[in-house]
């Protein structure tokens, strides 16, 4: 499904629809200006979010054939944000790399730590990578392979 979900949205980034949709993103008032309604581009971008979103949830609560009341607590999203920060804003490739990290550090980190602990560390990697990396792993990447 991650798989489909992600050819799907690259399919529809590369329409005449995502190239509005960046266009919106890099200037929204000289896309006004051209002619696009960018209200109806923005809902239909939150609309296909939210197909994704609530897919991935769907999925999760069939995986576990259980959903809890705490999965809609800030942690369980929040971790969801951390995927894209990581990984990197602006890319479809960005939160699956950022969600591998994340939960690479978390096993990890949790096999040294006790279990109140161990988000600790990651957490302050999180912290640096935000100060010193603000595009993210695959921005850091890039940039690094461009010098």
């Amino acid at each position: 499904m991650v798989a489909l979900c992600y050819l799907t949205l690259r399919r529809i980034t590369q329409s005449s629809f995502g190239m509005v949709l960046q266009a919106i993103r890099e200037n929204e008032e000289r896309a006004r200006a051209i002619g696009y309604k960018i209200e109806y581009h923005k809902m239909m971008a939150v609309m296909l979010s939210a197909l994704c979103a609530g897919l991935a949830g769907a999925l999760y609560g069939i995986f576990n054939a259980y959903a809890a009341p705490d999965y809609f607590f800030f942690f369980q999203s929040g971790e969801v944000v951390v995927y894209n920060v990581m990984g990197g804003i602006g890319t479809l490739v960005g939160p699956i790399v950022g969600a591998g990290v994340f939960i690479l550090l978390k096993e990890l980190f949790s096999t040294f730590w006790s279990p109140e602990y161990y988000l600790i560390p990651v957490g302050l990697l999180f912290t640096l990578m935000v100060m010193f990396m603000p595009q993210g792993l695959l921005g850091f990447l890039r940039h690094q392979l461009n010098r």
